[in-house]
């Protein structure tokens, strides 16, 4: 595998974390308080992540191609 499809396969899996962390956001502000606890701790795993993953120029991930 290149290094130009490897990052491209680590920029893909970015753009999904930081998707995730918006659907989990949007799930937490669109429930009903009263009946649904807010909690945002994925947060703090999917964007950092995310974001890393988008910005960075080395390779992160590994794909196994076997």
């Amino acid at each position: 595998m290149t290094k130009r499809n490897a990052l491209l396969i680590q920029k893909l899996m970015g753009i999904v974390l930081l998707i995730m962390g918006a659907i989990v956001l949007f799930t937490d502000v669109a429930y009903d308080p009263i009946t649904q606890t807010k909690d945002g701790t994925t947060l703090l795993f999917f964007v950092p992540l995310g974001l890393y993953l988008l910005i960075t120029k080395k390779i992160v991930i590994t794909v196994n191609t076997k």
